[in-house]
């Protein structure tokens, strides 16, 4: 048991100790890279180094000249959140980088204010298209479904015509009566979903329109009263929803949902039919309708005497 314990501080120390080296390498790289000018200091004609000087940096940052060096050094050294922050803005790092540092030192990454995503790149909504048998969409980091495919409107129905406040799928889930009906197991995806957002709501707590749409879905659903208070928490995960569609009949799907690595506010869920109740075919079925009926509505609004490209 002692052999087996020394390994276990034997390997942390080896791994404490490649951290502070890509610290100090990492530090070492950055600083070379900014100018005195790009720092707001005097440029002077005569300087050894391409960058800043290291005693340089710790004015700037506000810590020791000593113990920045010793960080450079990769001593072993325990910095702050805070110093790893001044630092990051002296050396002015981009989120990226200042992720990768704070996650060397082992402290959680400092959440910038972003604002609200209402749209998604070109990039992922060519992924959307290319989804042509998952239905699929996208949300931001307050619920709003921002971004669909046809798939998703061949298995829900066209809900672009609705009103943008049930564009936010706590408030449909919870508010909106047709959604009621055609989710066979309402209760039990009613129950993920705010638990999935309770959790989501740690990411940015101090957003007044949290408290603004608890408040309001407080007062218009009994179940959302009920349950909210419990502040039962889920992380994403995969689960089972039935879906009535107007023509197909219950279709059984598995909803994952992965978040979007370019930009982590944005969810992706997809919908992929499971192996029961011939729920693939349906499913298929329903989506080449949805098509053709585009299709035929684009052809009758068409002016007569206009052809295809």
């Amino acid at each position: 048991m002692h052999g087996i314990t020394t390994l276990r501080v034997l390997r942390a120390s080896l791994m404490n100790e490649t951290r502070r080296q890509l610290i100090a390498e990492f530090l070492r790289a950055r600083r070379a890279r900014i100018t005195p000018q790009m720092a707001g200091l005097p440029s002077q004609a005569r300087r050894r180094t391409p960058g800043l000087r290291r005693e340089e940096v710790a004015v700037l940052a506000g810590v020791g000249a000593s113990w920045y060096t010793w960080l450079e050094q990769g001593r072993n050294m325990n910095p702050s959140p805070q110093a790893l922050a001044r630092l990051a803005r002296v050396l002015q790092l981009e989120r990226d980088e200042t992720g990768y540092l704070f996650e060397l030192a082992g402290h959680a990454a400092p959440r910038q204010p972003a604002p609200l995503t209402a749209s998604v790149e070109p990039s992922l909504r060519r992924v959307l298209d290319l989804m042509e048998q998952a239905p699929a969409y996208v949300l931001n980091r307050r619920w709003d479904r921002i971004a669909w495919n046809a798939a998703a409107l061949g298995l829900f129905g066209d809900f672009t015509r609705e009103p943008r406040e049930q564009f936010n799928m706590v408030r449909r889930v919870f508010t909106n009566a047709p959604t009621r009906r055609y989710v066979v197991n309402w209760e039990e995806i009613a129950k993920s979903e705010l638990a999935e957002f309770a959790a989501s709501c740690a990411h940015h707590p101090d957003d007044p329109w949290i408290a603004q749409l608890v408040d309001e879905l407080s007062a218009k659903s009994a179940e959302f009263r009920a349950w909210w208070p419990r502040r039962d928490v889920l992380r994403r995960r995969s689960r089972r929803a039935l879906i009535r569609h107007r023509g197909e009949g219950v279709i059984a799907l598995e909803v994952s949902s992965y978040q979007v690595v370019d930009n982590p506010e944005l969810t992706l869920r997809v919908f992929a039919p499971l192996p029961e109740d011939d729920s693939p075919a349906k499913l298929r079925r329903a989506i080449r309708a949805y098509r053709k009926r585009i299709r035929s509505a684009a052809s009758a609004a068409r002016p007569t005497g206009t052809s295809r490209a």
